[in-house]
């Protein structure tokens, strides 16, 4: 009977160590699942916030080359009137709030305004670069 018995208990021993090792190895792989969603979940938000920080800074550019032309859309008004004080006054302004140190607008006649950070204004004056005649549609 003594071996008997210890053959039963060696098979229970066996079948709980056979059961022990199916917890674990089932603990295991919930942990792995669980760390695999984690990993991925945590690439997925890492991944929309870099998408939406480069949405932000592409807005932000756009915006900001839009200002020169918001700036410019004001002077279309000015185009028969190119010598008008208000015109002038309007691109002097602009010049001083910007970082440019000169701004002019000439138009298809090719006579134009120039002014400068530092107060000056000269009107009737002709584009000096002969690029700027042949874009503009000069000879």
């Amino acid at each position: 009977m003594n071996e008997l018995q210890a053959q039963r208990k060696l098979k229970r021993m066996a079948i709980a160590f056979a059961a022990i090792s199916v917890v674990i190895l089932l603990c295991g792989l919930y942990a792995s699942f669980l760390l695999t969603d984690i990993f991925q979940s945590t690439q997925k938000e890492q991944a929309q916030n870099q998408i939406q920080e480069y949405q932000n800074g592409l807005i932000r550019k756009v915006h900001s080359d839009q200002q020169p032309l918001y700036t410019l859309a004001g002077f279309l008004k000015y185009d028969e009137e190119l010598a008008s004080e208000g015109f002038i006054q309007s691109l002097y302004q602009a010049c001083n709030q910007t970082s440019f140190m000169r701004m002019a607008y000439f138009n298809q006649s090719r006579t134009g305004v120039r002014v400068a950070s530092n107060n000056t204004i000269e009107t009737e004056v002709f584009p000096k670069s002969a690029s700027f005649r042949r874009t503009a549609g000069g000879r």
